[in-house]
């Protein structure tokens, strides 16, 4: 038994060690064009961000840019034009076989009108922001709705 107490000791040094290199990596977020309103998400050194909390974080930045938080609610069953963004990864999970979570809330970004659930308005939701925001950006976003309003 007092090998665990090591083992966990051990393990919570390195998460420590890990979580303190995530949370303090430089991150700069730069405007783009005018024509195109956005984040470039890239570290000091102009390394593509790929740390999921790291994207999370900005994720939450760009969420609040594109007025996500306007349509969408961050309370459990809160509908203010669209759904919760509260537990959304696993609602999303269920709503088309054989597509993923993000696979479905990525549609549900850059094609809103591919599935509209039942009671809610076709045609309500930015039709652009497949052009507006970049790919990366997007994935931002998914990270900040998994990590900051997941049911669990």
């Amino acid at each position: 038994m007092p090998y665990a107490r090591v083992l966990y000791a051990l393990l919570g040094v390195l998460t420590a060690g890990i979580v303190a290199l995530a949370v303090f990596q430089p991150i700069k977020v730069l405007p783009r064009s005018t024509l195109a309103p956005g984040f470039a998400l890239i570290d000091a050194s102009g390394t593509p961000v790929n740390n999921e909390s790291l994207r999370g974080r900005l994720g939450k930045q760009i969420y609040a840019k594109a007025a996500c938080n306007t349509c969408h609610g961050a309370k459990k069953g809160e509908r203010i034009v669209g759904p919760s963004a509260y537990g959304q990864f696993e609602i999303a999970a269920t709503r088309k076989p054989g597509i993923s979570a993000r696979e479905y809330l990525r549609e549900s970004i850059e094609n809103p009108n591919a599935f509209v659930v039942e009671g809610f308005t076709p045609g309500i939701m930015p039709q652009t922001f497949k052009q507006t925001l970049k790919p990366e950006e997007i994935d931002a976003i998914l990270d900040h709705i998994q990590r900051d309003f997941s049911q669990q």
